[in-house]
């Protein structure tokens, strides 16, 4: 590797120009640029950059960073200071530390610079000048935290655009010593299936945990943060910002289990900001962090911002390091730094809060506070880390996730969302045992959550679930749905929710008009492929309904589930031999000889006899072969392949079955295709009372016509 200066050298020897990577760096004039984009970086952040820069291969010290970032000796901890140092400019850079690209860490011992780098000629004058108008900001970092709107808007919009120069970033201290952020700013701105043929009727934690403490802030320069330019074609208001949020990378075992769950809970308080949407909550995972690829994504998911974040916790201690961007061109806007211990997380996600509500400009006046959030850092972080626990989903870890929801209430009993968090845990554990009690305590969760706070989505979410899958009342759970997607209108789950009870009611426009609202907001998410297939196949839409699973299949060709709803679409669809073939696919996925030789008996039986024949193989493995039927149960519902062959009598009688039990799977009797030829029977009619629903328009007779047709 080549290095501009083999040793340390004067600096009147050294050239001050640099270029590396897709970065260009002045020393001397203090610019670095990004793919000709200018970044706002602290002085500090710039000395250390030449540091590294100007020995590059070398290895700079920690001794030597002391006394040149602190050359009059300050008392200060050196050592947390020179990492935090190295750690913000590795997120200007987007460096990861455990795979650099520019920087390595050589412990106890300093900093090399790794990355290919170049030296340019010196230039005698800047590459633009600074008007007087940017002159006097220069000077005054103040008067930037005072710009508002079309003022704002004009140092982007305005003649002198390129002309803007770098400003330096204050720190910004705390009331904590161990809480704190370094601000810069950019002169541009911006499931377990539920019945057959459903992947999942999720419940995902419906938003995340709040604190409501507050950092003090002592002095904070705000430097120019102008709106964003253009906009894409989306489904927001127009005057709406869209972010999303990339999964943080994660460092440390305790990081790596918190970090999806304090990440969906700073998504949550950003949602709660005016005149910003955040979506695409499910969308973002395995995202390369590369220019390409963040301009790629989002210009298909229709958004102005990402934000990244780097988070990091070893000990007691955690560093937070976000960078936000804008979405068509991907350049970088700003960056924070947060660091302290894990008991001020709160605190640190209220800090990002306001610096992105602030760094917008937003109207409002101020951040809004989280709705039914916490004041107490303990109970804070137990609630992160039941979170993290319910999301793995285990037995074991759901009941984890239980005792750490109730130290939260214990330690703060007004604790509104740890109610509803474990009133999720409770519906979750309800599908494996205990189904009445654990029903039962649900509903006392979220009813309590729902009294402290009437605005946590997730309460409403819970009631409305229980109130359709428990209580059979489909009133009083479109009532609740429609509540939590009220107040969560960019949370794909909920409106995933409303739309399979509008399907099950039998409002098709309406469910597919909900399906459309979750795809929006989440397009990436493979449950919204999944909840399309069956309100497609409810509202008979079946060319919609192969097209959502081949989505599916598309993102996750290795899946058995994923083939596995494809072969129900294409059979929907009529499209019988494919359809055969894809559940073969999934036998052979799963390693599973009894289906694979099912299958291939079925196929030789549909040649001869057509779909009849078929499924008449599918009610042979019921009565006679269990063996076939263990690794897709949902594939061998009894009343589904009795209808479809046209034996009503055991159709019912296995239909009367599933509703004495109770099962979720009677909620879809009204538009399951593979029930149609039972419409005209009052018994069906009878049966579909029982549940409170009812056919919402005469039955179609093409499945009738199907089970008749021979190939």
């Amino acid at each position: 590797m080549d290095s501009c200066f083999g040793a340390m050298v004067p600096l009147s020897m050294r050239s001050s120009r640099f270029a590396f990577s897709v970065f260009t760096f002045d020393a001397r004039a203090g610019v670095l640029k990004r793919n000709d984009h200018y970044l706002r970086v602290p002085p500090q952040t710039l000395l250390l950059l030449t540091a590294l820069l100007e020995h590059t291969g070398a290895v700079v010290t920690r001794e030597y960073l002391r006394k040149l970032l602190w050359p009059e000796g300050e008392f200060i901890d050196h050592d947390h200071a020179i990492n935090r140092a190295v750690n913000f400019l590795r997120t200007v850079l987007r460096d990861n530390p455990k795979k650099p690209q520019f920087i390595e860490t050589l412990p106890k011992r300093g900093y090399r610079f790794i990355g290919e780098v170049s030296c340019l000629p010196s230039e005698d004058q800047p590459s633009a000048e600074l008007t007087p108008q940017f002159a006097q900001r220069d000077a005054d970092p103040a008067a930037e935290g005072q710009m508002r709107g079309p003022e704002a808007i004009e140092l982007v919009r305005g003649p002198f655009r390129d002309a803007l120069m770098p400003l330096s970033g204050d720190f910004v201290a705390s009331e904590r010593a161990s809480a704190h952020s370094e601000l810069m700013f950019l002169e541009e701105t911006l499931a377990s299936p539920h019945r057959n043929r459903r992947l999942a009727r999720m419940i995902t934690s419906v938003r995340r945990a709040p604190s409501v403490y507050a950092v003090t802030v002592g002095m904070i320069a705000v430097l120019a943060f102008a709106l964003i330019l253009s906009r894409h074609n989306k489904v927001s208001s127009s005057d709406d910002l869209t972010m999303g949020v990339v999964p943080f990378e994660a460092h440390g075992a305790q990081a790596e289990q918190m970090e999806q769950s304090f990440r969906m809970d700073l998504s949550d308080a950003l949602s709660q900001l005016p005149a910003l949407q955040v979506h695409a909550s499910h969308s973002l995972g395995g995202l390369k962090k590369d220019d390409a690829s963040l301009k790629a994504i989002a210009k298909s998911l229709n958004l102005d911002l990402l934000l990244l974040g780097l988070f990091t916790v070893e000990g007691d201690h955690c560093v937070l390091r976000l960078e936000l961007v804008r979405g068509r061109d991907a350049a970088h806007l700003a960056s924070f730094q947060y660091t302290g211990t894990l008991q001020d997380m709160a605190a640190i996600r209220d800090k990002a809060q306001r610096d992105i509500f602030s760094g917008l400009q937003l109207t409002g006046g101020s951040a809004p506070p989280i709705a039914g959030s916490t004041q107490n850092e303990e109970a804070y972080l137990d609630y992160l880390q039941a979170r993290g626990l319910a999301s793995v989903g285990t037995t074991a870890a759901l009941n984890d996730a239980l005792a750490q929801y109730k130290n939260a209430i214990a330690l703060d009993p007004p604790f509104a969302r740890a109610y509803a968090g474990m009133a999720s845990v409770y519906l979750g554990m309800a599908g494996a045992v205990d189904r009445a009690d654990n029903l039962g305590l649900a509903k006392q969760m979220a009813e309590k959550a729902e009294r402290i706070n009437p605005l946590v989505a997730e309460a409403h979410t819970v009631l409305g679930v229980i109130a359709i899958r428990d209580e059979w009342n489909a009133a009083r759970g479109e009532a609740e749905l429609r509540r939590a997607v009220e107040l969560g209108p960019n949370d794909a789950a909920n409106h995933a929710w409303l739309a399979e009870l509008l399907a099950d009611e039998g409002h098709a426009a309406e469910a597919l008009h909900e399906v459309d609202e979750a795809r929006a907001s989440d397009p990436l998410w493979p449950h919204i492929n999944a909840v399309d297939t069956f309100v497609s196949g409810a509202a008979h839409q079946y060319d919609r309904e192969v097209d959502a699973a081949r989505r599916n299949l598309t993102m996750a060709p290795n899946s058995s589930r994923a083939h596995d709803q494809l072969a129900w679409s294409l059979f929907d669809a009529g499209r019988y031999e494919e359809s055969i073939g894809e559940w073969r696919a999934t036998a052979v996925i799963d390693k599973d000889k009894a289906r694979m030789a099912l299958e291939d008996r079925g196929l030789a039986e549909y040649r001869r006899g057509g779909a009849a024949a078929y499924a008449a193989v599918r009610i042979s493995a019921i009565e006679q072969h269990p063996e076939a039927t263990i690794s897709h149960p949902h594939d061998f519902i009894p009343e589904e392949w009795y209808a479809f062959v046209g034996d009503h009598d055991h159709a019912i009688a296995a239909l009367q079955q599933t509703i004495d039990k109770h099962d979720p799977a009677a909620l879809d009797l009204g538009v399951n295709p593979m029930l149609d030829n039972l419409h005209h029977d009052p018994r069906f009619l009878s049966l579909l009372s029982r549940v409170g629903l009812s056919l919402s328009s005469p039955a179609e007779p093409a499945t009738v016509t199907r089970a008749s047709l021979a190939y």
